[in-house]
């Protein structure tokens, strides 16, 4: 998967990230790791973190919001519970066809939905971008998923606000404040 694609999709959206490649997570806490294919930091708690680690040490760093996984083919480990047992909040699974956002519940299991509550896009609208626009050329591509952003950026602005409206009043208040925060710069 393209981390061009997660990037102009918070660029344009103007919030924070750090993309954190191919990063290979080992926890000592689980005895397990796992290497993401692309992961993020969204909450501005763990840009913070980020930003003020000197070390290239991933054992320092905090575990990613968002982990994106191109599965084409069966998985040998569980790479759901790793995660999970992680607390990654959000895992996007492409096939090479289709995609699959996943949220953790607070059971400490992934269940499909319907939008990313980072980025507000659709499942099928990522893989629309991934599998059936061209790519040939990268910056035609890119400069046609920017026009797409900016006609419908509204609309992901709004599916945004609605997963947040859908995780209940406590964590509803705690996701505006901290986006509050971060248009502030704070």
């Amino acid at each position: 998967m393209d981390s061009l694609l997660v990037v102009e999709i918070a660029r344009s959206l103007k919030l924070p990230l750090k993309g954190l490649g191919e990063t290979t997570w080992k926890r000592s806490e689980i005895q397990r790791g796992i290497e993401a294919d692309q992961s993020y930091y969204f909450r501005p708690e763990k840009l913070t973190a980020a930003r003020s680690r000197g070390a290239n040490d991933v054992a320092s760093f905090p575990n990613p919001d968002l982990a994106i996984e191109v599965d084409l083919s069966p998985s040998l480990i569980d790479r759901p519970g790793i995660y999970a047992a992680m607390g990654v909040a959000e895992v996007w699974r492409f096939d090479g066809e289709t995609l699959t956002i996943e949220r953790l519940g607070p059971d400490g299991r992934y269940e499909p939905a319907a939008a990313s509550t980072f980025l507000g896009v659709r499942p099928d609208e990522i893989a629309r971008w991934l599998v059936a626009e061209d790519t040939t050329d990268e910056i035609a591509w890119l400069e046609r998923l920017s026009a797409w952003l900016r006609n419908d950026l509204c609309l992901a602005q709004e599916r945004m606000e609605e997963a947040v409206m859908n995780e209940g009043p406590a964590r509803r208040i705690l996701v505006l404040w901290d986006r509050s925060q971060q248009f502030r710069g704070l």
